[in-house]
């Protein structure tokens, strides 16, 4: 017998069971619950991943274009200042 890693009750194991293999090691359920369950975690870390990269991928153009931007005005006023200073004196 083997026992369901969610919620620790004793089950027949063959091949009418519900099962799942992980990593190699094969994991018995006593329902369709417990089974999904089991299974979220990796659907979840799945959608995860994709949420991540999408977000990488749209994050470093507007990071480079404000970076840019953020150059730009500084170059700008350090031309203003000199331009300003130069007509004082």
């Amino acid at each position: 017998m083997a026992k369901d890693p969610i919620c620790g009750m004793y089950v027949e194991e063959g091949n009418h069971a519900l099962q799942t293999t992980r990593y190699g090691t094969t994991y018995y359920f006593c329902s369709e619950t417990c089974l999904a369950q089991f299974q979220a975690p990796e659907k979840t870390l799945a959608r995860l991943k994709q949420l991540v990269a999408l977000g990488a991928a749209f994050t470093i153009p507007i990071v480079a274009y404000r970076s840019r931007r953020l150059r730009l005005a500084i170059f700008c006023w350090f031309v203003q200042e000199r331009r300003s200073r130069s007509m004082e004196g």
